[in-house]
């Protein structure tokens, strides 16, 4: 299944008084599909907003594998033109090389990278855990994130993920 999809066994409910969680009503299997989710995309610009205004929303924020891939992209092109060397040898002036770092990777080019998400459906909602039950890829094809177990889950367990 490529469509955003909800298992039809989850439901939340809060579990403090700041928190809501994801919780099962059956028993999931180890490496079932739990949801496929869409989201809304967050520039770098966005991301740094919410991160120094509302540490809820950003540690709800989900790393947008296609964007972390672009400003690779934007970085392995400085390593390619060797400018550091080029500057050390006296093939460039300062003043170039500063040119050519601002047009390969302006501030402006980064901040408006997707590198991050929202996640929709359950996708924000489910908790992070030094023992978590469920994981998350992305599928850059698609452009979904795919929660699926990674252990049995018992009726009435919470749903948790592992993030650093």
């Amino acid at each position: 299944m490529t469509d955003p999809k909800i298992l039809n066994s989850l439901y939340v409910t809060q579990v403090n008084s700041k928190e809501y969680g994801v919780f099962t009503n059956a028993p999931i299997y180890s490496d079932s599909t739990i949801e496929y989710c869409a989201w809304l995309p967050v520039t770098q610009k966005l991301q740094i907003l919410i991160e120094n205004n509302d540490a809820a929303l950003s540690a709800r924020l989900f790393n947008n594998p296609d964007g972390l891939e672009k400003e690779r992209e934007i970085l392995a092109k400085i390593t390619d033109l060797e400018l550091q060397n080029r500057l050390d040898r006296g093939l460039i002036t300062p003043e170039q090389f500063r040119a050519m770092i601002m047009e390969i990777a302006s501030p402006n080019k980064f901040l408006h990278v997707v590198s991050h998400a929202i996640l929709l459906g359950y996708g924000s909602l489910y908790r992070r855990s030094l023992t978590p039950n469920i994981n998350w890829e992305y599928n850059s094809e698609t452009k979904l994130y795919r929660f699926f177990t990674v252990q049995d889950i018992q009726a009435n367990q919470e749903l948790t993920y592992f993030s650093n």
